[in-house]
């Protein structure tokens, strides 16, 4: 890599203009993910059953 663009990434400079470019890139993410739930219904049945429960999620996806 070349030397001007190490320097840069290390300063604040640099930190400012990757936190700002993270920042918006989470933001569009956000504003563009569509949610869907399923399952409420059974989720509360199994809490009032067992009380508790652990629920463990893959790169958006639920294992059932």
């Amino acid at each position: 890599m070349k030397d001007w663009l190490k320097n840069l990434l290390k300063s604040e400079k640099g930190e400012a203009i990757i936190g700002n470019m993270a920042y918006f890139y989470l933001k569009f993410v956000g504003l563009t993910t569509r949610w869907q739930v399923s399952g409420v219904k059974e989720t509360y049945e199994l809490l009032d059953k067992y009380g508790s429960m652990i629920v463990i999620g893959w790169h958006g996806r639920t294992l059932e």
